[in-house]
């Protein structure tokens, strides 16, 4: 889904005024927690009670940041790989290179090709509020 939004642009030379555009904008819809996607393959795949799917969800979350922590890439089949990564002050010599010259970490993401394949081939885009 999408929503219509103004863009603002460059002045245009001669008119005196701002170029107001639309262009289109994702559309989240209501976010899901942790717990609801966990209830939804409790109530989807038999065999599964939820004390299970979160008792392995839990444990899964804890083994993935502990391998991040440890400067593992972790890959979630079907999703992607994350990997952690910082900025750092740069020296001129090796030594002069210390832990605290360490800034603004995070995570990374890269999607595996399947994954964007299908967002990029498959995905229908409609007009928040408009049928298809």
């Amino acid at each position: 889904m999408y929503k219509m939004m103004f863009k603002v642009g460059p002045k245009k030379v001669g008119l005196g005024g701002k170029n107001l555009r639309y262009v289109a904008r994702p559309f989240y819809a209501a976010r899901l927690s942790d717990r609801d996607i966990l209830c939804s393959v409790a109530r989807n795949y038999a065999g599964l009670t939820k004390g299970e799917v979160f008792s392995v969800c839990d444990a899964v979350a804890n083994e993935f940041r502990n391998h991040l922590f440890m400067g593992h890439t972790v890959r979630l089949m079907g999703l992607g790989t994350f990997r952690v990564s910082f900025d750092s002050v740069s020296k001129e010599r090796r030594s002069e290179v210390k832990a605290e010259d360490i800034s603004h970490p995070r995570v990374l993401f890269t999607p595996e090709p399947e994954l964007l394949d299908e967002l990029r081939n498959e995905t229908k885009y409609v007009e928040e509020g408009k049928e298809d």
